[in-house]
């Protein structure tokens, strides 16, 4: 009984400890990543993680599950304050492709059920 509540506790351990993931995006190559998209992409489905964005301009399209393939991934995205770290990319209806969904030119698209994003 002992080894069994033991080897209980051990997986909760090591279900909390992946829970805790925490991912740095920094441009200066200080961080996990230099995009946001590769930090996103490094989260697997059903993983949770914390995303911090060093202060900086990240000029990218930014996308988290598409509407056809919505993502089961729990992700708070959190950044260094409003008007230090900014997420731009000019996608216009010319320079997309096809679409006639608006949603298609959305710098940041999340199709989630678990996400979050602030400033700190």
């Amino acid at each position: 009984m002992k080894r069994m509540l033991l080897m209980l506790l051990m997986a909760v351990v090591v279900t909390a400890m992946q829970a805790q993931r925490t991912l740095v995006v920094s441009q200066d190559g200080t961080g996990d990543y230099t995009t946001i998209q590769a930090a996103i992409d490094a989260v697997a489905e059903g993983e949770e993680a914390t995303i911090r964005v060093k202060a900086g301009t990240y000029k990218e399209l930014v996308k988290v599950g598409t509407r056809q393939n919505p993502s089961m991934k729990k992700i708070a995205l959190i950044g260094e304050g409003m008007g230090k770290t900014i997420i731009t990319e000019a996608k216009g209806k010319n320079n997309i492709g096809n679409s006639k969904d608006v949603r298609d030119y959305a710098t940041l698209a999340v199709f989630a059920d678990d996400f979050y994003a602030q400033d700190y």
